[in-house]
């Protein structure tokens, strides 16, 4: 792609503001970029008040993705957007009114939207049935998206999270880390690591880039730093929290432990769901890798599970007390 530089977007609407990718994006725009007219979503009034007061001097709307009348006065004048979307999302309805509301604003210069599949995933077809038969759950739900928005015309350029957050670790991987120093992940598998805050800031500077060259790319990103099984996951935690952290992966105990979650609760067979949608990732494990990306787009490297872990030490351990550092367990 050649010819003139993109113009860069005097003003941007932020969705997901209220959460750590949304808010990092927000911030890191705010401090290199105070000029730019933002304008954060969020689907929850409450919300909305916490984000004025976060966000002193910006626009906060309240917007839901399946209500397109909602979309259309968030979309009203912007010329930079970047969407995120929550999990099991009706993703078809949702991107076709994100489109209707582009459509219908007509100053769009580009969207940042987040995926989140296995790197070289493109198509529901390369799905397992057994995943594709589970509707709107994870293994497809962005693939839908991106096939809509790739048929819009829309400029568009595609963070893909090619790792894991970290702040699963205080989610869905966390469960047993408090009460039986134990780190609780089916198969042990290869896998990158990246913080949600680094998310965030790539979007930032992709929507504050004069480069035309990123329109229509797909980026596929983690922290450049950590690839690693699982069972080396528990021994550098072990290293960093001071005590030893056993691993276990046996999908049976994960899914005892994990039962009350309430993130499982919306449906019976969701814990199920999630042990195949781990089988596929451990048969695809050669496709993570470490990359020099994030580095590229923001101009340092990402954070270390290493940095993470040390941040997060007491929240991991549900202990705000003091912890003697163990001998190290690495290989």
């Amino acid at each position: 792609m050649t010819g003139n530089p993109k113009p860069i977007p005097r003003s941007l609407l932020i969705f997901g503001a209220s959460g750590r990718i949304g808010g990092s994006a927000a911030s890191h725009i705010r401090q290199v970029s105070p000029q730019t007219r933002l304008r954060l979503a969020t689907s929850s009034e409450k919300k909305a008040q916490r984000l004025q007061a976060q966000f002193p001097g910006c626009e906060v709307v309240v917007a839901n993705y399946l209500d397109v009348t909602t979309l259309i006065p968030a979309f009203k004048d912007m010329e930079g957007i970047f969407i995120v979307t929550p999990d099991f999302l009706d993703e078809r309805q949702a991107m076709f009114n994100v489109v209707a509301a582009a459509r219908h604003a007509a100053t769009l210069l580009h969207m940042v939207r987040l995926t989140g599949d296995p790197p070289g995933v493109h198509s529901e077809e390369s799905v397992p049935l057994h995943l594709r038969e589970f509707d709107g759950g994870t293994a497809v739900q962005h693939l839908r998206a991106r096939k809509l928005l790739d048929s819009s015309g829309l400029p568009v350029t595609y963070i893909n999270i090619a790792a894991y957050y970290m702040a699963d670790f205080l989610k869905l991987f966390g469960i047993g880390l408090a009460s039986k120093h134990t780190l609780f992940v089916p198969y042990d598998r290869i896998m990158a690591f990246l913080d949600s805050r680094d998310v965030g800031e790539v979007a930032a500077c992709l929507l504050l880039s004069s480069n035309q060259r990123h329109l229509g790319k797909t980026y596929q990103l983690d922290n450049g730093v950590d690839l690693m099984r699982f069972c080396d996951v528990a021994r550098l935690m072990s290293e960093v929290l001071g005590v030893p952290i056993a691993y276990n992966d046996s999908p049976e105990d994960f899914m005892r432990e994990c039962a009350a979650m309430p993130a499982y609760q919306q449906r019976q067979d969701g814990l199920r769901y999630a042990l195949r949608y781990y089988e596929w990732e451990r048969e695809a494990e050669t496709l993570w890798r470490r990359s020099d990306i994030l580095e590229a787009l923001t101009g340092h490297k990402g954070r270390t599970l290493r940095q993470w872990l040390e941040e997060h030490r007491d929240r991991l351990l549900g202990t705000s007390l003091p912890v003697t550092p163990v001998a190290s367990l690495s290989k």
